[in-house]
């Protein structure tokens, strides 16, 4: 029963896999500031609309940095929405416009894409490509937070694998993490890691911590 209870706990607490949004600064215009208020407003059909014009009007100008920053917030309300494989070509689409571009905000951009579709891949339960594509993400990562989401993410899809001792390698650096969100769920992914690869083992502290964290924030934003 307690083992049950434990399991129960594990599985319900909130979803553990990061969420695509690394924050990307400018390049921007009307279209897209519009569709970042519908965004904002969860109103994510006009939001895609929008970004699709914010798109148009980049390339209009010649902007290949606008435009892949307009696709890749396309991309993640496809994913949003279940489409994976609309968001996962999206993404694909987004990438084109980096070839050239070896700055700040195409890493970024670049950074987002890859988790993007290994997010999707995920979904899809395609988890050799999630990893493949969480790799490629933190290898344009310019900062440690956003390694440690992938890393977090990476130690996600192997227990979905059932490659425990690897994903408590990946977790173990994810708990790393400064955001408390994003320590949260690498802690309520480590403790699951751990409990799976050895029964005998009590995940509930750290557990309930990470649902602390996570009550705590929601206050918050109330």
């Amino acid at each position: 029963m307690r083992n049950l209870l434990i399991l129960i706990i594990l599985f319900t607490t909130y979803s553990c896999k990061q969420e695509n949004k690394i924050s990307i600064e400018p390049p921007t215009n009307k279209d897209f500031e519009r569709a970042q208020i519908f965004s904002k407003n969860n109103s994510t059909d006009s939001a895609f609309y929008y970004f699709n014009l914010s798109k148009n009007a980049f390339l209009d100008k010649n902007d290949s940095i606008g435009a892949a920053r307009a696709l890749v917030n396309m991309a993640f309300i496809q994913n949003d929405k279940g489409d994976f494989f609309g968001s996962i070509e999206t993404s694909l689409e987004s990438n084109k416009f980096l070839k050239n571009e070896n700055n700040t905000i195409a890493k970024k951009i670049l950074t987002s894409n890859y988790n993007n579709i290994a997010n999707a891949s995920n979904s899809l339960k395609s988890f050799d490509s999630a990893i493949v594509y969480y790799k490629k993400a933190i290898k344009y990562a310019d900062n440690n937070e956003a390694k440690y989401i992938c890393y977090n993410n990476i130690g996600d899809v192997l227990i979905s694998q059932g490659n425990l001792k690897l994903a408590k390698v990946y977790l173990e650096k994810a708990i790393h993490a400064d955001s408390v969100d994003n320590y949260a769920r690498a802690l309520n992914n480590f403790a699951k890691a751990k409990y799976l690869d050895d029964k005998s083992y009590d995940p509930l502290q750290e557990i309930f911590k990470a649902l602390e964290i996570r009550n705590k924030k929601k206050t918050i934003l109330i």
